[in-house]
């Protein structure tokens, strides 16, 4: 299986830490491919295990300065790494890039998204988690902020 992981940030946080780990205890019969915004803090880290890795700068979604950003540099090359490396499922390890994700979604790929932070339904709409088709949350408490939004079944 061929999994396209996105990461919004390089820096060695705790979501970024998580992504280090799920990759480095992937199942050996899984390809990962990782899109980072920039080669350095984690992304070294990943380089240094084998994994990998697609370069696509980011921009702040919901800024408009970050969507030019996005739309311009990012999605492009999110497209092209998609069609190259023809993934099986793409993942998005913080929800900040579903969006993006979604919008180079042209082959109607699976979609997960990771929600590790609270998240309002200001945000389920404004980064568009309805295009993900699994939603793994860190803690019911997060999955139970999802409660009322139409994706409850998607929550894991």
């Amino acid at each position: 299986m061929r999994l396209l992981l996105l990461t919004p940030s390089v820096r060695p946080l705790g979501a970024r830490r998580s992504l280090v780990e799920l990759v480095r205890f992937l199942d050996p019969r899984v390809t990962p491919l990782v899109v980072v915004p920039s080669m350095d803090g984690i992304a070294l880290e990943l380089k240094d295990l084998g994994v990998d890795l697609a370069v696509a700068p980011q921009g702040a979604w919901r800024k408009l300065g970050g969507r030019l950003k996005s739309l311009f540099f990012q999605l492009p090359r999110i497209r092209e790494t998609i069609r190259r490396f023809r993934p099986d499922v793409c993942h998005a390890n913080e929800f900040h890039i579903i969006p993006q994700l979604a919008s180079c979604n042209r082959e109607k790929l699976g979609i997960s998204g990771h929600i590790r932070l609270g998240i309002t339904p200001r945000q389920i709409k404004t980064y568009e988690l309805a295009a993900c088709d699994r939603i793994v949350t860190v803690s019911e408490a997060v999955g139970g902020l999802l409660m009322g939004s139409g994706l409850e079944d998607r929550v894991r």
